[in-house]
Parts: structure tokens; sequence; C-alpha cells
């Protein structure tokens, strides 16, 4: 068959007939909306901006570290070393457990922890009042077992469980410094971060998911550790929230083939 355009045709062309239009479906753009905002944050920068808040308020922050479990639970913990006295507006976050008020240097308490007190309970340090008061908001309320009930009423932090130390390696016969442990709540953090209240009087909850690892090392024998994360944080809108699961009803599919109708 000749596909060649005919005469006919090249002159209805030159003389401006009109050309075939195909069909077309518009739609006119709208705004997406949405329930929540995402932002994504390294496991480096998230603890750069834990340190930089807490190193503020007392002389004797150390560092943070943001523990990513094999299950995906991702746990974030502070950590203490006596140092030098408080500046105006900061407070000591830690005291010597032996005397109130006092005050270990790392060497006395490394030596302790050394000496006689690897398998037992025995604190060198414990958290001072005001430490306790600041960090109380931050401690997650999960497992239970970082709770004490108080006679019906709201229950309390039971710092003696929440309470850690933790101590290096030793190198070559030195002493290594001894750290208070405590855990924070980092979804409670990020709400005091980047807020807990929105427009029309709704309320932000935030959700850390684990994305891809960004950097690693690997060990002697083969194994790949993860040194640096990549997550994603969502801010959540409660009352959106509400909005989308009050219009999760029933599926009106009247049919075998799954067909919605609605």
């Amino acid at each position: 068959m000749n596909q060649n355009p005919t005469q006919e045709q090249n002159e209805n062309n030159a003389k401006g007939a009109p050309q075939h239009k195909p069909t077309r479906i518009r739609i006119e753009p709208v705004e997406m909306g949405g329930l929540s905002k995402t932002k994504f944050l390294s496991t480096q920068d998230f603890m750069k901006m834990i340190n930089k808040i807490f190193s503020a308020v007392t002389p004797d922050y150390e560092g943070s570290k943001i523990e990513i479990l094999p299950n995906g639970e991702i746990n974030g913990y502070v950590y203490f070393a006596e140092k030098g006295a408080a500046s105006e507006g900061q407070f000591k976050a830690i005291e010597g457990a032996l005397s109130k008020g006092g005050a270990f240097t790392n060497k006395t308490a490394g030596a302790i922890y050394s000496h006689n007190v690897r398998n037992t309970s025995y604190k060198r340090y414990e958290l001072t009042d005001k430490c306790k008061e600041a960090f109380e908001e931050f401690i997650p309320r999960f497992p239970k077992n970082l709770l004490r009930q108080n006679g019906g009423r709201k229950p309390e932090i039971n710092w003696g469980v929440v309470v850690k130390e933790e101590q290096e390696q030793a190198y070559n016969g030195m002493q290594a410094p001894v750290f208070v442990k405590i855990p924070i709540d980092l979804n409670k953090l990020l709400s005091k971060v980047y807020g807990y209240k929105g427009e029309n009087g709704s309320n932000y909850y935030y959700i850390i998911s684990i994305n891809r690892p960004i950097s690693s090392y690997k060990e002697p024998n083969g194994n790949i550790i993860p040194t640096n994360w990549l997550l994603s944080i969502a801010q959540l809108n409660d009352k959106a929230l509400f909005a989308a699961f009050e219009n999760i009803g029933g599926s009106p599919m009247q049919n075998t083939l799954g067909i919605f109708k609605g």
C-alpha cells in the first residue's frame, strides 16, 4: 500500500485544512496537601545537634550516641564525665555518689571501678538534683522498669535504673575515664527542637525511620559495620491524621472483581 501523501492531500494541507487532534483527558492540578513533613538527617548530624543543645547547659556533658539495633530499633544516649565548675547559667550534672555534693576525678573513680566493682551495681557517680530536673522530660517511658510507681500518682523516674556507668578500654596501663550514661527519648527531643504545636490547635508527632547506611568500616573478620546512617524524620499533624482516619470506612465494592465504585 502506497503510504506517500496524494497530490490532493498535499493541496488540502497547503490550504490550511484542519488537522486531527488526538483526544486527551484534561486534569487541573490541585494542592496535594499531606499529613506530614519529612526531613533527612544523618545520625552524625543528629548527634551534633544533641551535643550543641546539652553542652551549653552543663560543663560535665561529654557527648551523645545514637544506636541502631539489628531489629531496626533506634535508641539515644547522652554521656557525662566529671569536669570543671559550672559557668553562669549552667549546672553540674554529676557528683560523687559516696559524698553528696563532692566530686571524684576520673582517675579516682576509674581506680575504684577497676579494683573492686566491675561485677556489682555499685556506682561512683550520681546525677545532681538539677540535672534530674532538667533531663526528666527527655527520659523514655519505656521499658517500664525506667519508671517507679508512686502510690497511684504519676509514675516517677527510677533513676537507679536509668543511670548507667561505662568505662573505655584501658591502654598501656593508663586508667580509662568513667562516663555516666542516661537514655533520651529522641522523639521528645525533636518536639523541643522543631515544635509540638501547629496551626489551629493541632499537635505535631515525630517518627524516625532508618533510610540506609552512609558510611561503614570493615572488621578483620569481614563484617561490615555502619558508622553513620541516613534517617528520615517525619513531622505528623494530628488533626490532618485524624481527618484521614475519619474518611476510612467501609469500601464500596459491590462485585467479586474488586472494582471500586465509590
